[in-house]
């Protein structure tokens, strides 16, 4: 079994492989690249709150809470 960190580097690096070939023609273009970045800020904010939430509260609120991203 792998712990936490581990399986979400390679969660992450599994989503990265997969879109690499579309990086060729994303930056070619400055507006789907500084569009791009702004997601990937946005997301990574949103992942790193969720977790540290979920580090923080109980088991009952935490899936309470859950429910609404599925």
């Amino acid at each position: 079994m792998l712990d936490a960190a581990t399986f979400t580097a390679g969660r992450f690096a599994i989503a990265a492989l997969v879109f690499t070939p579309c990086l060729k023609t994303a930056f070619k273009d400055p507006a789907v690249t500084k569009a791009g970045l702004e997601l990937g800020m946005w997301a990574s904010f949103a992942y790193l709150t969720q977790a540290l939430g979920l580090m923080t509260t109980g088991a009952g609120r935490a899936s309470f809470f859950t429910t609404f991203t599925v």
